[in-house]
């Protein structure tokens, strides 16, 4: 028989054993929520090689996982040009320069296979296109068109809809007033006249903004935002206009953001899985990273909100913007030039995730003795990361202090379900306007580009999906395992007593 005392130590015992199987539930359940939203970045390798100018990243990515990495390059005293490398998947080419211009630029893919790239060129904004099997030579970017309304136009943005129709936002100058623009808009396509889809946007814009975005929806609501000036006692905001028949019609005034306490700088928009508008800046000079978001298409916004564990670039630079994509299963992927603390000193490039209610945790992908900017991303077969970068560091050459420029690559892999690309039926272009003609400049022809030996570390292969119900599986067996031992020993405890 079992003393009374026996009894209530050994009973004391599981009951400590049962609370910290209970423990061991709760860490088990943190620990997979922490490798759901965590994922593995390839070690990003610098693609632009010895093109010390180079800057300005653009990416576009295939579902095939070849991957087309655009930038500029200009060095003081040249003409900046526009230069291509290819991955297919083992190798970089080595990098092609293909046109004079930018030195930014803008690429899109679409499901023709057709690249297209909108940069500066003089006081003209050109757009020129590619098929993909001839986008690194420089014979195959001879199509396109320019933008050119008169006076000074000013890069601004594009987007292509499901039949490869072109919506363009620029800064347009007016040619009574050198430091007076106006925010113009057009559409272009197959059969469609420019000078009828030609629209003026906002009528005065002085001096031209910096920033200029057109962001289109899955609803095919288009919105067009730009910076706006402080106006008393309000700071420096934005402004943004939206249209819902295709660009046809626009707000007939545009909507504001702006606070009392600081300026919005590096604003990037982005329309959430839930139809909601998230704006992502730096907020004056604070160190953290803040959102606001609207579910009335931008008529009212959240106060600012700092996104968790993300601060801001010491170094940021008024054209340093954020970047984000969208996977197949709508969650928004932030990429940031920041730190991950105050007290860092440094700052680096890092990646956190928007689901429509909560952001993720962050994630450093590349952290060097240098400053990062101008950070890309596309998103191939609905699930891979594609992500470009440039950094900058000082080189002092006879004893001057000269900005040395590199563009970075770096992929990982999401939990997204596979989502190819939707091919699109190849048709006859017809021309709508008179061609424009060709820059009088050519760039100089190059040989077949060679690969470039690739680190292995980016063709190694990324570690499968996380199955993050295993550990809860795992620790919920444990806790009924615990629970038959207690309650078989707390029965035969009763009946020995």
């Amino acid at each position: 028989m079992i003393s009374p005392m026996v009894a209530r130590a050994a009973r004391v015992g599981l009951l400590f054993v049962l609370v910290t199987s209970g423990w061991l539930v709760m860490m088990f359940a943190r620990t997979s929520y922490a490798q759901s939203d965590t994922l593995q970045w390839s070690r990003a390798i610098p693609v632009s090689g010895a093109l010390a100018g180079s800057r300005y990243p653009s990416i576009v990515a295939e579902d095939n996982g070849n991957v087309f990495l655009f930038w500029g390059f200009i060095e003081p005293g040249t003409r900046s040009t526009i230069f291509v490398s290819k991955f297919d998947g083992a190798a970089w080419t080595r990098p092609v320069d293909i046109l004079f211009g930018g030195p930014r630029v803008l690429a899109t893919l679409d499901g023709r296979g057709t690249i297209r790239l909108m940069f500066q060129s003089g006081e003209n904004i050109s757009l020129r296109d590619s098929n993909i099997h001839d986008a690194t030579s420089v014979r195959g970017w001879t199509g396109g068109t320019n933008i050119d309304r008169g006076g000074a136009n000013v890069l601004g943005d594009y987007a292509l809809d499901a039949q490869s129709n072109i919506y363009s936002v620029w800064f347009q100058g007016i040619p009574d007033c050198k430091e007076c623009y106006s925010i113009a808009y057009e559409k272009a396509g197959q059969g469609i006249d420019t000078s009828l889809s030609y629209r003026v946007l906002s009528d005065s814009e002085t001096p031209p903004q910096r920033r200029l975005q057109l962001l289109r929806t899955l609803s095919e609501t288009m919105y067009a935002m730009w910076d706006a000036p402080a106006n008393d006692p309000n700071k420096v905001g934005i402004e943004l206009t939206l249209s819902e028949n295709g660009g046809e019609t626009w707000l007939a005034e545009p909507r504001a953001l702006a606070f009392t306490q600081e300026d919005i700088r590096q604003p990037l928009l982005i329309a959430d899985k839930n139809g909601a508008l998230l704006l992502v800046y730096n907020f004056g000079d604070k160190d953290e990273v803040f959102y606001s978001t609207s579910t009335d298409r931008g008529t009212t916004w959240t106060e600012p909100t700092p996104i968790p564990g993300l601060f801001s670039s010491r170094e940021n630079g008024e054209d340093n913007y954020f970047a984000a994509a969208t996977d197949s299963a709508g969650n928004t992927h932030l990429i940031a030039p920041g730190r991950a603390a105050k007290t860092q000193v440094e700052s680096g490039l890092y990646h956190v995730q928007w689901d429509g209610t909560a952001w993720s945790r962050v994630q450093e992908m590349y952290r060097g003795n240098t400053t990062v900017d101008y950070p890309a991303i596309a998103i191939g077969n609905g699930n891979r990361l594609h992500v470009s970068f440039a950094t900058s560091d000082r080189n002092p050459v006879g004893g001057s202090a000269d900005r040395t420029f590199q563009v970075w690559y770096t992929t990982a892999q999401t939990q997204a379900p596979a989502q190819t690309r939707v091919p699109l039926p190849t048709f006859t272009p017809v021309p709508t306007s008179t061609p424009q003609p060709e820059p009088t400049s050519t760039a100089s022809p190059t040989s077949t580009p060679t690969p470039l030996p690739l680190d292995p570390q980016v063709t190694a292969p990324v570690t499968g999906a996380v199955n993050t119900q295993e550990p809860i599986v795992i620790a919920i067996g444990v806790v009924v395992l615990v629970l038959v031992i207690v309650i078989g020993v707390n029965t035969l405890l009763r009946r020995r007593s």
